[in-house]
């Protein structure tokens, strides 16, 4: 059995020529694609309601052959780069936090004016390291609304 993948018209339409299997059909159906015709070889979902990754992994895990358009992979292309440079940016991140040094340590310290009292040597690495790793957090969540 073959399916095709197509997005056009801000929605993703799932197509085949042959009579799916109920449990196929219950799985696609998970993924947020309704049938367009009684004959239920067509699927359509709405764009930002559908795992494409997830929905390609069933259909290899259930050894079903697939073909995509060309916006469809286009629109996995983009999804890969945003991954591959948002882990990226999360390396940079934590290289930043494991390699600390004493000059970005001062620098740090010396920007911070809100403390009531001078801290003591082991709490100005830990206050920095805790507040990489906040901001830290905030990017990812940032991404993570990016994403959606």
């Amino acid at each position: 059995m073959t399916f095709h993948l197509e997005y056009k018209d801000s929605k993703f339409s799932l197509i085949t020529e042959e009579k799916i299997p109920t449990t196929t059909k219950l799985q696609i159906k998970f993924f947020g694609f309704k049938p367009t015709d009684e004959s239920n070889f067509n699927f359509e979902c709405k764009s930002n309601g559908i795992n494409i990754e997830e929905l390609i992994k069933f259909l290899k895990d259930n050894n079903y052959k697939y073909t995509i358009c060309d916006n469809t992979q286009k629109i996995l292309n983009d999804k890969s780069e945003k991954d591959f440079s948002f882990k990226e940016k999360i390396k940079k991140l934590e290289k930043i936090k494991d390699t600390l040094n004493s000059k970005d340590l001062l620098n740090f310290y010396e920007k911070i004016d809100f403390l009531k009292r001078e801290l003591k040597e082991h709490q100005k690495k830990v206050f920095f390291t805790y507040s990489i790793q906040i901001v830290l957090q905030i990017f990812l969540f940032l991404e993570v609304v990016k994403l959606l």
